[in-house]
Formats: structure tokens, sequence, C-alpha cells
């Protein structure tokens, strides 16, 4: 069952559950895959290109996408995960479950405040009673 607050999402397709999550090692393995030694790809510019309608990047998203829970899950079986699903055309609904499993949400990005912290009481009890000694 996917955990949503740790931002996984299921998808199902063909009546078969798959949990969907974009790990930062799937996304650096999906960079390794787009990029050659001449011309590295980021992740924003892999995500540009599955949003301008690349069916190659949109396959290799799918793909990373899954392979965290899904170990078993090839290149291959992405694309036919997206035919089984419709093809391009029927997987936006999957495709935007997809997307919004991998956004984080408005409130986690808001800045975050450091906490007062009070110097004036350290410890918990009452105040402790003991000398120092000195030492041999």
């Amino acid at each position: 069952m996917a955990n949503q607050e740790r931002g996984e999402r299921t998808i199902t397709v063909d009546g078969k559950d798959y949990i969907v999550k974009l790990t930062t090692g799937a996304m650096a393995e999906l960079e390794d895959v787009c990029s050659t030694p001449e011309k590295p790809m980021t992740f924003p510019q892999i995500i540009d290109r599955v949003m301008r309608g690349s069916v190659k990047y949109l396959r290799l998203y799918v793909w990373a996408s899954l392979v965290d829970k899904q170990p078993e899950m090839t290149v291959a079986d992405a694309g036919k995960l997206i035919d089984a699903a419709g093809g391009m055309a029927g997987f936006d609904k999957l495709l935007n479950q997809i997307t919004d499993a991998n956004t984080p949400d408005p409130e986690d990005l808001r800045p975050q405040t450091a906490q007062a912290t009070t110097t004036a009481i350290r410890g918990t009890g009452v105040r402790s009673t003991s000398k120092r000694v000195r030492s041999a």
C-alpha cells in the first residue's frame, strides 16, 4: 500500500496496483540514462521534455517513478504499462497522479523559522546541592 505521507501514490492499470514515487536515486539514474558525455541532461530538462510530449522521455520518467517500489520494472515494461493504460491519450490521468506524487506540498516548501531557545533554564529537576571537590 502506498504511503501518501512519504509521497507515494498508487496507480491501477488493468486491475494491478503499482506504487509510484520518484526517489533521488531514481532521478539521478534518469539523468544518467538521458545524458551523453557530450550533452549532460539535468532532471528539470528531462521534465521539460516530458511536458512537451516526448514519448521517449515520458517512458523513462514513468520507469523511474516505478522502479523504487517495483525493482523488476524495466523501461520496456513502463512502455507496456503506458499502452495498457490507454496509450498517450489515456495515460494523462495516471501521469497527473505520478506528477502529484513527485511534487512537494507548498507547505513543505515554506521557509522554516528556527525555534527560539532560552539559555536561562538548563537541565531538569531541582537545583543540585553537591559541591565540587578538588581533584587529586
